[in-house]
């Protein structure tokens, strides 16, 4: 009797858990949570047969000029620039240590140091929709939402300023 209250404990605490867990991820990149901000990307090839269709995203602030530990936390400074009419959240500073934000448009994020010219921040894959096309890669910009937790989540992908798929 006591073991068959203990599993079914155990499983009741099992589904709570992970209800809760599914909720808070989807209410990080929910509207009105976080900041949303459009960044530009930078092409890499989108396919991978072991696991299917995805794009490969790689963003300006992806290449930091920083020296630091491997997986090492790092942050990024986004500021908004305008770019070809279109007003996009560019590379500012690179810091070991958080920073303060100077200017109300400026957008802190975090990632993990890889190696000198790659920083990983966890939005470096989408996967494409089952039998969708693959867009061109060079024509793609994405919306992220950043959290209280300063990690970025895709919130919005976007082929030639419209949104995808």
């Amino acid at each position: 009797m006591n073991r068959t209250i203990f599993v079914i404990a155990t499983i009741a605490l099992q589904i709570t858990f992970l209800g809760l867990w599914i909720t808070r991820e989807n209410l990080r990149i929910q509207p009105g949570h976080g900041k949303s901000i459009l960044v530009r990307t930078i092409p890499v090839d989108p396919r991978d047969l072991l696991r299917g269709q995805y794009i490969s995203l790689r963003y300006p602030f992806s290449d930091g000029d920083i020296e630091a530990p491997r997986d090492s936390r790092i942050w990024v400074t986004l500021r908004e620039k305008t770019i070809d009419g279109t007003r996009f959240h560019e590379p500012y500073r690179y810091s070991k240590t958080k920073p303060k934000i100077e200017r109300s448009d400026d957008v802190l994020i975090r990632g993990i140091f890889k190696t000198r010219d790659s920083l990983s921040f966890g939005i470096e894959k989408y996967f494409v929709p089952f039998g969708t096309d693959t867009p061109k890669v060079d024509s793609i910009t994405v919306r992220l939402r950043i959290g209280n937790d300063y990690q970025p989540r895709i919130e919005k992908v976007y082929v030639d300023g419209r949104p995808w798929p």
